[in-house]
């Protein structure tokens, strides 16, 4: 239906307002608006993770998605780390294990609330960040 309504328009600006808000709707998915993705990860992560600002207590999130991919690991293997990172490390997944040793043993914390909805706009955020110089 989307698709209809962009070809019938035929003003490029309509075109652009209409694409933008797809864009922006699928960006927010889960969040209700983009902005709260950045409001959570200010509350809840970046105490300990820049997003190209350089290691803090845990790594710095640039690029996290393409590092991750660089491993095997897909986004589905990213948010179930995002929720759990203890149970992915005790489940013996090198690439979990590997994390942990470079954050000096140091375990991300589970944070209570945080679904997978969440995990996938927080990376959302992250890989739209990663893109900024």
């Amino acid at each position: 239906m989307a698709s209809a309504i962009f070809f019938l328009c035929r003003n490029l600006r309509v075109r652009g307002l209409l694409f933008s808000c797809f864009v922006f709707g699928a960006i927010s998915a889960g969040f209700g608006w983009s902005q709260d993705a950045a409001v959570y990860f200010k509350a809840n992560c970046a105490s300990c993770h820049t997003i190209g600002g350089g290691r803090l207590t845990g790594p710095d999130l640039k690029g996290v998605s393409e590092h991750a991919k660089e491993a095997g690991k897909d986004r589905d293997w990213l948010v179930t780390y995002i929720q759990d990172p203890q149970r992915m490390i005790n489940s013996g997944d090198p690439y979990a294990a590997q994390l942990l040793q470079e954050a000096r043993g140091v375990v991300m914390p589970k944070i209570p609330g945080l679904d997978a909805a969440k995990a996938e706009s927080l990376l959302d955020l992250i890989d739209a960040e990663s893109l900024l110089d």
